[in-house]
């Protein structure tokens, strides 16, 4: 029975990539030198594993029978089966790649030292050796001679130099607190997924808050390919600019310029009195009272973010957004974000919190979470820097 399949198998090679795998190199080889611009020879074999034995056929016709521990998904009586294309090729001695992709040219350079970048839509590797040399390994098993590879991602060990003057860092203005001044959101990528980073909601209170947000548009915007293609990132570092001026830790530092606190004037539990560590704070005289709050409400609702992050001080903690019940995507979000930043999931006790600008973000399917920094003043830079990363590379995938 095995000689049989054997014998019919370089037919369902054959058959799986359209009856010619000389195409199937040339497909590889195009893809590949017009993204490098260098001329390469692909060889690629195309074949089938059955159960612990796999079968394939080159350009040449030769077919090759090899004996493989993996057991692939779709179940036979003789094992699992499925398709698999191999292949490379080589690049000898080149010191650098260049890769032209819409909105920016990445420039990997390889300095002697071994990197590898992963590849979209096809189950592929580029990897240099350190000696200069560049090969792309593929092992894709869909046998798609129409995907397009698109480098993405590179590893840690790499030397990479970023050239990205078509990276869309564009600054605007949302709106105006109550004593006129502007509030602005910077967007860096232009990508469907959106996340937002809010800094600054007591930007006097707790200054950090401000001055986290303003690392992350300082480094952002000069490391853009942290941002994924598929992302677009939006920092507002001070959603409350009445606020700068007051004192640190003190109520002058939380209220607008009508004496509110835009963070208790959300369409969430709002109540007409509100609470700050027990202390009497002004809620406004009904939600979204506060041209802060209407301003930051319409953005939010236009973009649509897949997440959004606030900083707030001081505790420690990464603190899901919720409106009197659990929102599974606000506590996925704080559990990406706590992971590597070492924050504790937890919530804010001893006082009811009303009006609260993430409860009211998650109560519209938004996930939303705060970050309670380690004091007002600190930007845990570090720790905020891991977090965001986690945050972006989950949002893409």
């Amino acid at each position: 029975m095995i000689r049989k399949i054997l014998q019919v198998l370089p037919i369902l090679l054959l058959l799986s990539c359209g009856g010619d795998i000389s195409s199937l190199d040339e497909t590889v080889e195009n893809i590949i030198e017009e993204n490098t611009g260098q001329e390469v020879d692909a060889a690629m074999k195309v074949g089938v594993s059955l159960g612990l034995f796999s079968v394939s056929i080159n350009q040449d016709g030769e077919v090759e029978v090899a004996v493989t521990l993996e057991t692939p998904a779709i179940p036979t009586p003789l094992g699992g089966f499925s398709v698999f294309v191999e292949g490379s090729a080589e690049f000898p001695n080149k010191k650098t790649l260049t890769l032209a992709m819409p909105g920016q040219t990445w420039i990997y350079d390889l300095n002697d030292q071994p990197f590898a970048v992963d590849l979209n839509d096809v189950d592929a590797i580029v990897s240099g050796d350190g000696k200069g040399n560049l090969t792309i390994e593929i092992n894709d098993d869909r046998v798609n001679p129409k995907a397009e590879p698109r480098f993405k991602t590179a590893d840690t060990n790499t030397t990479i130099v970023m050239n990205t003057p078509n990276i869309t860092v564009q600054t605007r203005e949302i709106g105006r607190s109550a004593n006129g001044a502007p509030i602005k959101v910077t967007q860096i990528g232009q990508g469907p997924r959106a996340v937002v980073l809010v800094g600054g909601m007591h930007a006097g209170f707790a200054p950090g808050t401000v001055a986290v947000a303003e690392k992350a548009l300082d480094y952002f915007s000069t490391h853009g390919q942290d941002v994924p293609s598929n992302v677009s990132l939006y920092i507002i570092p001070t959603a409350n600019p009445d606020s700068v001026n007051g004192g640190v830790e003190m109520v002058n530092g939380r209220i607008n310029g009508n004496g509110v606190d835009i963070n208790r004037n959300w369409d969430c539990n709002w109540a007409s009195t509100a609470e700050w560590r027990n202390t009497a704070i002004n809620p406004g005289t009904a939600v979204f009272s506060e041209p802060e709050t209407q301003a930051l409400r319409d953005f939010f609702l236009d973009i649509q973010p897949e997440a959004v992050i606030f900083w707030e001080a001081r505790g420690e903690l990464v603190v899901p957004g919720r409106c009197n019940q659990f929102h599974s995507d606000s506590q996925r979000l704080a559990s990406v974000y706590g992971a590597n930043s070492g924050y504790k999931f937890g919530y804010i006790t001893g006082y009811a919190i009303t009006g609260d600008v993430a409860d009211w973000l998650d109560k519209q399917g938004i996930a939303a979470i705060a970050i309670l920094l380690s004091n007002y003043t600190a930007d845990d830079w570090n720790r905020n820097l891991h977090g965001l990363q986690d945050v972006l590379a989950d949002v893409s995938r």
